[in-house]
């Protein structure tokens, strides 16, 4: 063998060792894609997973935020009714003060009829009785609903009985 052939010979062992080096990476590496490729799938699975949940837990959200909207309109309806049976009340409580203001005047100005009207008479109610207030009402005579009449149409301003 002359000196070219075993530089030949040289070289050539060198590159079988090479190719047999690089054939054994590329094994490697071609395992590493697979393992790669798998965890790959394995990961798009969880995330398709994770997706579907978020979906079911973004549906479950909705569903609350409407039901919580439904409730607040149910109370803020509520509190308009509660507003308004508020001001009913204040209203009733303001006419009952202003029917014991006109009693009071107008007992002041018939002393005779204090004497005839007493306060649990004059809705009908002596004490351990339980009658309504129409039913009271039958104490009065035609002759004191007259004179009542008669003193609130002195006294009141046409306003005022609008009022009443």
């Amino acid at each position: 063998m002359d000196f070219q052939g075993a530089v030949e010979a040289v070289i050539g062992e060198y590159y079988r060792g090479e190719c047999e080096a690089y054939e054994a990476l590329n094994k490697v590496l071609q395992i590493d894609l697979v393992d790669a490729g798998d965890r790959l799938e394995t990961a798009a699975e969880q995330i398709e997973q994770l997706q579907a949940q978020l979906f079911q837990m973004t549906q479950h959200a909705r569903r609350q935020e409407d039901i919580i909207r439904r409730m607040n309109t149910r109370l803020r309806r509520q509190n308009t009714l509660n507003t308004w049976n508020a001001r009913l009340i204040e209203q009733k409580n303001e006419d009952l003060r202003l029917y014991e203001q006109i009693c009071t005047e107008y007992f002041e100005a018939d002393p005779v009829a204090k004497d005839r009207w007493t306060p649990h008479l004059m809705f009908g109610v002596d004490e351990g009785e339980t009658e309504t207030e129409d039913e009271g009402m039958d104490v009065l005579t035609e002759e004191d609903r007259a004179a009542m009449d008669a003193w609130l149409e002195e006294v009141s301003h046409p306003n005022d009985l609008a009022e009443l």
